[in-house]
């Protein structure tokens, strides 16, 4: 008898990721967060939701990083999009895991006509 445990791998989906900073003052309040998470929960079911200090321009700024996996990219550039105008964001970084090219960061930002 082995003591030994087996496991096996569940392959999900490539893994694209949200990055949301602060704006202007720096922070990321608590209300945001959950105004955010619940905004993020509305179109996905399981996310991980990472806190990060990123720099935006040479200034330091709270973000919130979003991790989904997913091969809805489309679906996901909705969701920055809705957070850009929800948060009030300038832009919303993501990176995309798209087939044969590897991760690719870009911004969604609004574009007012």
């Amino acid at each position: 008898m082995s003591d030994e445990l087996g496991y096996g791998y569940e392959r999900i989906a490539p893994l694209q990721s949200i990055y949301i900073g602060s704006g202007v003052n720096g922070k990321i309040s608590s209300d945001e967060r959950e105004m955010l998470t619940a905004v993020i929960a509305n179109s996905f079911p399981s996310f991980t939701v990472i806190n990060a200090l990123g720099y935006f321009r040479g200034s330091a700024e709270e973000t919130m990083v979003i991790q989904i996996a997913t091969d809805d990219t489309e679906k996901v550039r909705k969701l920055a999009y809705q957070i850009v105008i929800e948060h009030k964001q300038i832009g919303v970084g993501i990176a995309e895991n798209l087939a044969g090219e590897g991760p690719i960061y870009g911004r969604i930002v609004p574009i007012y006509e």
